[in-house]
């Protein structure tokens, strides 16, 4: 998946939590009010409306458990997209690797050809990065490993979690929310590397 959507599905789990959460806490709100009201016995009070606020308690929690875990779960399924993007593929060989491997001692400025005419082909870029790593010659190169990028992700993930433990206090959620993953939230940088490192923007 793109960055763009990682952070998309990150935003749904958020918002559906969050959603999930205050349904429950208006319950949870209307329980204690009748607790309050003075209209129930404290027996009434102790066998039905306590429970009931310890079920939605619970339900609150769960809430949360689930939508961590469906972080985590995000998470991993991007960094096994990662670990997919950085595997060589035979299908990306081209003509170019034949000057590479054709014993022929290449300059700086062929090597940097080569890397310049293939920019969204991470096999040669990467074939052509080891070779001038291993000939001592000094190219600019797009190529990095897709798997640079996952302490990028694993923060968004971990910030996402962090919030979760502010759920239960609507404005600092909102707040924690608007400055990491609103409109300009930190986390939006994220999506710049889908065109820096991704092929026609697609991870």
């Amino acid at each position: 998946m793109t960055a763009k959507e990682y952070l998309n599905k990150t935003r749904a789990i958020l918002q559906k939590a969050q959603e999930l959460y205050e349904l429950e806490a208006g319950d949870l709100r209307a329980e204690i009010a009748k607790e309050n009201n003075g209209d129930h016995t404290i027996d009434y009070i102790r066998r039905v409306i306590l429970p009931k606020e310890g079920e939605i308690r619970q339900n609150m929690a769960n809430i949360q458990t689930e939508a961590e875990r469906q972080l985590q779960e995000l998470y991993r399924e991007q960094i096994e997209t990662l670990q997919k993007r950085d595997q060589l593929r035979g299908e990306d060989l081209n003509s170019e690797i034949s000057l590479l491997t054709s014993g022929i001692k290449l300059t700086e400025n062929d090597v940097q050809g080569i890397i310049d005419r293939n920019p969204n082909n991470r096999t040669v870029q990467r074939l052509a990065r080891e070779y001038a790593d291993s000939n001592g010659l000094k190219v600019k190169s797009m190529y990095q490993p897709a798997l640079a990028a996952a302490p990028r992700f694993e923060e968004v993930k971990d910030a996402a979690i962090k919030m979760l433990g502010r759920i239960d206090q609507p404005d600092t959620f909102s707040l924690m929310y608007g400055a990491i993953l609103g409109e300009n939230g930190k986390a939006n940088s994220l999506e710049s590397w889908d065109e820096e490192n991704s092929e026609e923007g697609k991870v």
